[in-house]
């Protein structure tokens, strides 16, 4: 049987946020192509149209490499069904031309599936006063904030289970260590024996410091980043 690999290209996204792509079964997957200019942090959906949802299966990959793949969603985003699949907030440092691959579990159903992709900047700003992170194995979340001299700033990585062992480090404008924690010291009952605290930092310069989180064993995980910035 002869197998036919649609293929599309970054100017659909560039018109429509969400592309619909239809799947036929035994015809193969449906491959997007995506041109990444700098890295990105990047968020792909995929999710059935039809009255009896598709299995879907998403894949990104470089140079037919596979990084990244899903197929049932278990996430939080209620726009989307537990068929459908989804890869969230995933870093890409290398720039290139990348594959979004879309297909069934089974390669047998038909449908009409919506792809939707958003990038941010791999280190964007820190959202103050609190934000929510998703950590991938192996690999640090960082976001940047700008403080002033004389500020005493509080950052707090929780974590709502104790299954995640959250670090944090704070790098000054340029990318010197100037604060760290591992497990705070706190008599805080809302903090986990396990995350982390960096508490009453005072700030000696002005400038942008980054902000970064990563995991003890490098396990992947659900954080929350909380700063507290005072005069």
């Amino acid at each position: 049987m002869k197998v036919i690999i649609a293929l599309l290209w970054l100017a659909l996204f560039q018109s429509e946020p969400t592309q619909i792509v239809t799947l036929t079964g035994y015809a193969g997957p449906v491959d997007l192509g995506y041109h990444l200019d700098e890295p990105s942090i990047l968020t792909v959906t995929a999710h059935s149209l039809s009255a009896e949802p598709v299995d879907v299966t998403l894949e990104i990959l470089l140079n037919e490499h596979r990084i990244a793949f899903n197929d049932d969603y278990m996430g939080e985003n209620t726009d989307l069904l537990p068929l459908d699949a989804a890869i969230e907030s995933l870093p890409l440092e290398q720039p290139g031309d990348y594959t979004i691959r879309i297909h069934s579990f089974n390669g047998a159903q038909d449908g009409d599936i919506a792809v939707s992709i958003t990038t941010q900047p791999l280190v964007g700003p820190c959202t103050v006063p609190a934000q929510a992170i998703d950590l991938h194995a192996n690999r640090s979340f960082a976001c940047t904030v700008s403080l002033t001299a004389g500020e005493l700033v509080t950052l707090t990585a929780h974590t709502a289970t104790d299954r995640l062992d959250p670090m944090l480090t704070l790098l000054d404008a340029d990318g010197q260590q100037v604060a760290a924690n591992d497990d705070h010291e706190e008599d805080d009952p809302a903090l986990n024996p396990l995350d982390a605290q960096i508490a009453g930092w005072k700030v000696l310069a002005d400038g942008t410091y980054t902000i970064e989180v990563h995991d003890f064993a490098g396990q992947a995980g659900s954080v929350s980043l909380k700063l507290d910035i005072s005069s």
